[in-house]
């Protein structure tokens, strides 16, 4: 084989590696970012089936996993049909969370993240993930799930109930 024919060869491999990463990465992003967050956009809060309540929750919890993606409506979702799983995702997610800014003021995202975390665990430390983590590690990640479903019911105003 020439010097010629081998350069071409090298290339056409260069080139088909090239084009299967972007191909593999373009895929990843469609189906771990774009479709999740399309699924969040088409949320119908009506639909009370428990098997789309929890591929919802799934979806949200998906989306809460990553740095990028519609996390507000994540949060909306979350406060429908939110249970124990979710919690650790919203906490993670506070971490990425706007702090609140010199006169307490915070954008509504956040506040959808602190409001779902204090209905599901009936537990309050306001916009400070530091103190949400704490309260995970050592008490809320040993609560079974009725004993934080009933912390929860609790905690809600009787308006609510």
């Amino acid at each position: 084989m020439s010097q010629s024919d081998q350069l071409k060869n090298r290339v056409f491999w260069l080139l088909l590696g090239i084009l299967t990463l972007l191909f593999s990465t373009g895929s990843w992003i469609y189906f771990a970012l774009v479709v999740p967050n399309q699924q969040l956009a088409a949320f119908d809060g009506t639909n009370t089936d428990p098997e789309y309540a929890a591929n919802m929750r799934k979806v949200s919890h998906k989306v809460l996993s990553s740095w990028i993606g519609n996390h507000h409506d994540a949060f909306l979702v979350l406060e429908q049909v939110g249970n124990h799983e979710s919690i650790p995702y919203l906490i993670r997610a506070l971490k990425m969370q706007q702090t609140a800014d010199s006169d307490s003021v915070v954008i509504c995202t956040t506040d959808h993240c602190v409001d779902c975390l204090q209905r599901l665990t009936g537990m309050n430390f306001g916009y400070e993930y530091e103190a949400w983590q704490k309260w995970w590690e050592e008490e809320g990640s040993k609560l079974s799930a009725a004993e934080l479903e009933a912390r929860a019911a609790a905690s809600l105003p009787a308006e609510l109930e």
